[in-house]
This record gives structure tokens, C-alpha cells and sequence, in this order.
């Protein structure tokens, strides 16, 4: 209840979106190479868990995703916020 009312979603919900947040940097950085490992990289139990996800949360396949950014034109608008 008090994870609820502080970040406004469930602890699932949450570790379902920072979970999500893993893959999509993994397949943003290692494109098409990366979408058979990034299940187990980005800590999904499957490959199929990680397909169902991605597509409730962009409506797209991976690979349809990748089609759309254009992986080489995306990468150049990413900003590195991580401190080393």
C-alpha cells in the first residue's frame, strides 16, 4: 500500500516497467542481434513472456519496432544520462 500511493503503481507493475525499460535498451543498443537474448538479458522468465509485454507496451513486435526507428538514425538521437 505504501509503494502504491508513493510511485503510483503496483510493485509489479513497476518491476514490469523497469523491467521493459532493460529490453528496449538492449535492443536500442544491440538491435535485431539482441532481440533472442534480450528475454534472459533483460530478465524476462521467456522469450515468449518478453514477446507479450513488448507488445503491450508498444503494439509492435520487436522487430517491427526496430523497422520503425531505424536503428542507426535512433541512435544518434539517445542521450547517454548515466554517470560513470
Amino acid at each position: 500500500y505504501v509503494f502504491l500511493r508513493r510511485m503510483g503503481v503496483s510493485p509489479k507493475a513497476y518491476c514490469k516497467y523497469i523491467r521493459f525499460q532493460a529490453l528496449i535498451k538492449l535492443i536500442n543498443r544491440h538491435g535485431r542481434k539482441a532481440i533472442s537474448s534480450a528475454a534472459a538479458g533483460a530478465g524476462y522468465f521467456d522469450h515468449s513472456h518478453m514477446l507479450k509485454d513488448f507488445r503491450a507496451f508498444t503494439s509492435y513486435s520487436p522487430k517491427q519496432y526496430l523497422d520503425i526507428i531505424n536503428l542507426p538514425a535512433y541512435a544518434k538521437k539517445i542521450v547517454n544520462t548515466s554517470i560513470n
